[in-house]
């Protein structure tokens, strides 16, 4: 049996020059030429599995008659595929290698006399393998050992090779197989990054500025700058152990979760579930948000290499080029907003109440409002039944505000706008069933509908 057309999520992208680029979609892999907006080639690489990653080859070492090399992985497999000179014929080079755990991700290594690589495991291992030989060097265990969301080599050399794992317990961990320890048998984690209020999707290292990112299930980009000691290169592997780090910014802008980051030379460039793909400058700042894919995530991203656009493929079977040097093109109409609340708490819910007006729920059960022209904040409640979980509804008229919780309890405010300040002029706090709340919906100016446990819709008058 052959196919004869095959579409899906575009899940992998490589930009292989100016005028051409590299898809996974489905199992296949296939070469599309810029300038003919076309594809060229295609070629079944993963037999019933999704490309997850392309790697290509750093010094575009030749095997056989191929001009460039690729290792493509996805799931818990991986093989060598080659682009022919002038043809765009794309060819499988090697068999296809399964592994035992999922691969997050693949560097070339450069070591003497052997083809290797190094891949990232789904449980936090490092391996190193020959492709000569098609076998297994080495394995090391980290000690941190848990499930990873996400795997970033910061190095290329095996000699200095570090990796940073994005870990289920929302933190960034880093640590190298050359840190091993024989009492443990277990490789040291030498630094660590926490903060994310969800698990790690994707982490970006920039060698040159020395910054790294990470994003997350909590909708967030958190960027660090990582200070290495005085007159050690960031290559080294004794500098890496010595490195400490500062939070530069946390930023938000993105609707849903946040897939994927790339770190520029003056740009951040990060895709979403909201089928974004927003651009960001140094100073946390939203500078433009590109909008075209069709209504579902952008799954996979790739950057030129001098910057001058990017692409991006989504799960509506397109890729996109998004131009980054058009003039004119950016507006900074965006800017950070952080409420006065603790360091240990951060918002869950946020909506306009009117054109100045702001409410934001957050973890910690505090509902405030933020008046956007004078930047002032106001609390309106804080109760700790509403921690952790809450739903919130504003009406059609603007007036009425209701939330409700995890154990059955709402509470509905009566609103009053004077000189474009809101006050609370009265309050109601009562249970309206067992069990959780899962949603508010005001059906006019003073009624609404909420979903409760076991199908239940019920009526309610504001």
């Amino acid at each position: 049996m052959t196919s004869v057309f095959h579409t899906g999520p575009v899940t992998a992208l490589h930009i292989v020059s100016d005028n051409k680029v590299l898809a996974g979609i489905g199992s296949r892999l296939y070469l599309y030429r810029i300038d003919l907006q076309t594809c060229t080639s295609s070629r079944e690489v993963l037999p019933c599995r999704n490309v997850h990653g392309i790697r290509e080859k750093p010094d575009g070492c030749v095997w056989g008659k191929a001009e460039k090399t690729f290792c493509v992985f996805g799931q818990k497999s991986f093989v060598i595929v080659g682009l022919d000179h002038g043809s765009d014929v794309l060819e499988v080079k090697s068999d296809l290698t399964e592994i035992e755990d999922w691969i997050w991700d693949i560097t070339w290594l450069q070591k003497s006399g052997l083809q290797c690589l190094a891949l990232a495991l789904g449980h936090n291992v490092i391996l190193q393998w020959d492709l000569n030989s098609g076998s297994l060097l080495q394995k090391f265990h980290c000690e941190e050992k848990c499930i990873l969301y996400c795997a970033k080599f910061l190095t290329d050399s095996w000699d200095n090779l570090v990796l940073a794992a994005g870990t289920v317990f929302n933190q960034v961990v880093i640590w190298s197989p050359h840190g091993y320890s024989s009492e443990t048998a277990t490789c040291e984690v030498f630094q660590r990054f926490a903060g994310h209020q969800g698990v790690i999707f994707s982490i970006d290292y920039c060698p040159r500025t020395k910054r790294i990112c990470s994003v997350s299930d909590d909708r967030s980009i958190r960027l660090y700058q990582l200070h290495f000691p005085t007159g050690n290169d960031s290559l080294s592997l004794s500098a890496w152990h010595l490195v400490q780090s500062s939070l530069l910014h946390v930023m938000y802008g993105h609707l849903a979760r946040v897939w994927d980051v790339k770190l520029l030379s003056d740009k951040i460039i990060s895709i979403g579930e909201d089928a974004a793909c927003c651009m960001w400058n140094y100073n946390g700042e939203m500078i433009k948000k590109f909008k075209g894919h069709k209504g579902r995530s952008i799954w996979s991203l790739a950057s030129e290499r001098n910057e001058l656009f990017v692409v991006t493929g989504g799960g509506d079977s397109s890729i996109r080029l998004w131009n980054l040097k058009s003039e004119g093109q950016y507006m900074n109409s965006t800017r950070s907003i952080c409420p006065q609340i603790s360091s240990s708490d951060h918002p869950r819910i946020v909506k306009l109440l009117d054109f100045n007006n702001l409410l934001v729920m957050t973890f910690e059960g505090q509902l405030l409002l933020h008046l956007i022209p004078s930047q002032s904040w106001t609390m309106l409640m804080s109760y700790s039944k509403f921690q952790s979980y809450s739903v919130l509804a504003v009406s059609s008229c603007r007036h009425y505000i209701t939330i409700g919780n995890i154990s059955g309890t709402m509470k509905v405010f009566y609103m009053e706008e004077k000189d474009y300040t809101w006050r609370t002029v009265w309050m109601v706090d009562k249970v309206i069933c067992e069990g959780k709340i899962f949603s508010i919906n005001w059906i006019a100016d003073s009624s609404f509908l909420t979903t409760q446990p076991n199908g239940v819709v019920s009526p309610h008058l504001g």
